[in-house]
């Protein structure tokens, strides 16, 4: 019985030795010396802990520590390799900053880190290789920043994710060529953004993602041109943003997207020919901006859309000849312009459209047959003339809540609508051309007006 006694409490001992706390709380080291001194009896440190300036060039003082419960920035010019010291790193309960670390190549010491409850944070280390091949790590707590690392081809290294918090940005690292990891995220509520990373041809990761609850951001990669890794994405929950990615010729790897809870814009793409890589889109809640996308020729891939709550605008697309791909688009929930394509002539896709709701379109600097209106009307064979098209018009729309009628015709009533139908305003016209419905809720109205003869009805969007 004694000798059972002993040995718990040999256990005991031995476990408390391991998980021994330093004496300070709060460390910050600015030179080698002060580093040198750090007490060796500990393992570990209940605050944080900084290494910073030019002077610290050797971590293994540190080579016990396991355990950092608040933040560890590394932030030093002194590191000419690695960060050799830190092997024995499981935890850090707060932030992770390895930033501004100009000669450091490789930080394979976290390789052994089973856990982050903060912010993972890589920037400014112009001389970073790799990052960590970490197979153990399965969360970061905030958000996983790569931003500014000059010498970093690939975004490989803790490979095993399956949830970030709040964003993951991969940002202006100039010789990155390839993300390919990411591939255990399967359902992600944070944000993606790719941004200004002039070498990148290719991102292959994420090859299991089904839905982001915010935005994805793919903008400014000169050299990108496969996004394979998203194609089994299904639904964001807020925009899709592609932009200014002049090498890509075709958004192929979207090809399973159903769902965009707010926007997609697709601009400014230089050798973009095509888009059907939308072609299972059948939900934008928000609008579709299709502009300044100069090789542009097909936007077949719309064809699963009935309905947009809010805008479309396609505009200054050089080469465009037809909108065949918004054919079954039967309402929008705002307003749509179709402005400056110069070879755009073929826009009957929008007679469903100019049936009940003429007034919502502008059409304007395209080629003969969707330059006007008028010319959209008559080739879809609608029984809508010129005059009916200037009979009135809102302005601005959208609008604050305060607006103006104008028009050829004398209408005697005004009526506008919630987006269920309800009527929720009915006014006299006579001698009254300005208005202001200031006081209602954002959103996007029916506005009908009428006279003993004829009645028009048109959205109006108010925006505050």
């Amino acid at each position: 019985m004694r000798k059972i006694t002993f040995f718990i409490f040999l256990m005991i001992g031995i476990n408390y030795s391991f998980s021994q706390a330093c004496p300070d709380t709060n460390y910050s080291f600015t030179n080698q010396n002060l580093l040198d001194n750090f007490p060796q009896d500990c393992t570990e440190i209940t605050g944080n802990i900084q290494l910073l300036g030019g002077g610290i060039t050797d971590l293994t003082p540190l080579q016990n520590i396991t355990k950092i419960n608040g933040i560890l920035r590394i932030a030093t010019s002194g590191l000419t390799d690695n960060l050799t010291g830190l092997e024995n790193l499981v935890y850090v309960g707060n932030n992770l900053i390895i930033e501004n670390n100009e000669f450091l190549q490789t930080v394979e010491q976290f390789d052994n880190l089973e856990y982050i409850g903060g912010d993972v944070n890589f920037y400014g280390n112009d001389a970073l290789i790799a990052l960590p091949a970490n197979t153990i790590l399965t969360e970061i707590g905030g958000y996983y920043n790569i931003t500014l690392n000059a010498s970093l081809t690939t975004t490989d290294g803790f490979d095993n994710l399956e949830s970030v918090g709040r964003f993951i940005q991969i940002l202006k690292n100039n010789n990155l060529t390839s993300i390919s990891n990411f591939n255990n995220l399967v359902s992600y509520d944070g944000e993606i953004r790719i941004t200004g990373n002039e070498s990148l041809t290719s991102i292959t990761g994420f090859s299991n993602l089904t839905y982001i609850d915010e935005e994805l951001q793919i903008q400014d990669n000169d050299m990108l041109t496969d996004i394979s890794g998203f194609d089994t994405l299904e639904e964001v929950g807020l925009d899709v943003n592609f932009h200014e990615n002049d090498a890509i010729t075709d958004l192929s790897g979207f090809n399973n997207l159903i769902s965009a809870g707010r926007n997609i814009f697709v601009g400014q793409n230089a050798n973009l020919i095509d888009i059907s890589g939308f072609a299972s889109v059948t939900t934008v809640m928000g609008g579709i901006q299709i502009g300044d996308n100069d090789a542009l020729e097909d936007i077949s891939g719309f064809n699963g859309i009935e309905m947009i709550n809010g805008y479309l605008t396609i505009h200054f697309n050089d080469i465009l000849p037809e909108v065949s791909g918004f054919l079954n688009l039967n309402e929008v929930g705002a307003f749509i312009e179709i402005e400056d394509n110069p070879l755009l002539e073929m826009c009957e896709a929008f007679c469903p459209l100019l049936i009940n709701d003429v007034n919502s379109i502008t059409i304007d600097g395209n080629a003969p047959g969707c330059n006007t209106k008028q010319e959209i009307i008559d080739s879809c064979g609608l029984n809508i003339s010129e005059e009916n098209i200037e009979a009135f018009a809102i302005y601005p729309n959208p609008t604050n809540g305060q607006f103006q009628i104008t028009g050829n015709e004398n209408f005697e009533t005004l009526e506008l609508f919630d987006i269920s139908g309800r009527k929720i305003k009915s006014i006299s016209l006579k001698n009254k051309d300005d208005f202001d419905f200031s006081n209602l809720e954002r959103g996007i109205y029916m506005l009908k007006v009428s006279n003993k003869i004829k009645t028009f009805q048109t959205k109006i969007m108010i925006e505050k």
